[in-house]
């Protein structure tokens, strides 16, 4: 294996609950299970199933927007903890 890039991702809470109950039935870390997933994905053949995950990202896309998240000119207009907040009022 090479050398290893730190990734951070947020996950809604469901999601995270179900990818730490999977990654303990499996007997592996939440990081390996991330691994093995998106190693799953972008090996897939299945342009149907690429297509629906790109799909949901861009309506997630489209909720940040909605919600004013994102960079200005200046940079970045938000802090992380303003991001949270926004997505659990909505």
């Amino acid at each position: 294996m090479g050398r290893m890039v730190r990734k951070q991702l947020n996950l809604e809470e469901d999601l995270d609950r179900a990818m730490a109950e999977r990654a303990r039935e499996l007997g592996i870390s939440q990081s390996q299970l991330a691994r093995l997933a998106i190693e799953r994905f972008l090996e897939s053949s299945d342009r149907e199933e690429r297509r629906a995950a790109v799909e949901r990202l861009r309506s997630m896309w489209a909720e940040d927007d909605r919600l004013g998240v994102g960079s200005g000119p200046e940079g970045r207009t938000w802090t992380r903890e303003e991001l949270h907040d926004r997505r659990n009022r909505h």
